[in-house]
């Protein structure tokens, strides 16, 4: 007979500070949430996404109630499916790039 799931209560989160390209939020139970919040844009980070980024992980860092942090990025919206071998071409370009080599490993 299978397990029948437990009907735990939602978590209850309270927004802290005001952000431009992320959300923090915290629990009662000692949980943090952080999510990048620009779908638009994939989440790309972007200066003052790493200022708010900072910001937020520093009030965690400081707070002994939190426990454990959720580092997460909101939805993007639905894009077109890219061809594989383009998006491998793309991939060895960028990781060629990254560390200055020639040549993408099979």
């Amino acid at each position: 007979m299978a397990a029948t799931p437990s009907a735990e209560p939602a978590i209850a989160w309270q927004p802290q500070g005001s952000y431009s390209d992320i959300l923090f939020d915290l629990s009662d139970e000692g949980i943090a949430r952080i999510t990048i919040n620009r779908p638009h844009k994939r989440n790309a980070f972007r200066p003052q996404t790493v200022t708010e980024l900072f910001d937020a992980f520093s009030r965690v860092r400081d707070n002994p109630r939190i426990g454990v942090v959720l580092f997460t990025g909101a939805a993007p919206p639905p894009m077109a499916a890219m061809p594989s071998a383009l998006a491998a071409t793309r991939a060895c370009g960028v990781m060629a790039a990254m560390w200055a080599t020639t040549g993408c490993p099979a």
